[in-house]
């Protein structure tokens, strides 16, 4: 009977041992897509911020050049009249 629960236990052990080396392999992989995420999310904010301000650059760009548009059409209306006949 004591042999029985000296094996019991040693068995029990050494499934122990094993779950800690699985729990060890898994925490492990944990950490390293956490810290691969913390990166990529640093990344992604940065990319986000970059396109933010071109977004801001070429607002300002259309913006410039329907302003340049409409002094071409006025000029061409001044120097370009409509035709009274027309």
């Amino acid at each position: 009977m004591i042999t029985n629960c000296l094996s019991f236990f040693i068995r029990l052990v050494k499934k122990k041992g094993v779950l800690l080396k699985m729990i060890r392999k898994v925490l492990k992989e944990i950490q390293k897509l956490e810290k691969e995420k913390s990166l990529k999310l640093d990344a992604k904010s940065k990319l986000e911020n970059e396109i933010a301000e071109h977004t801001t650059r070429l607002k300002q760009l259309y913006s410039l050049k329907n302003e340049y548009e409409k002094i071409e059409n006025g000029i061409n209306q001044y120097f370009n009249p409509p035709s009274e006949n027309a």
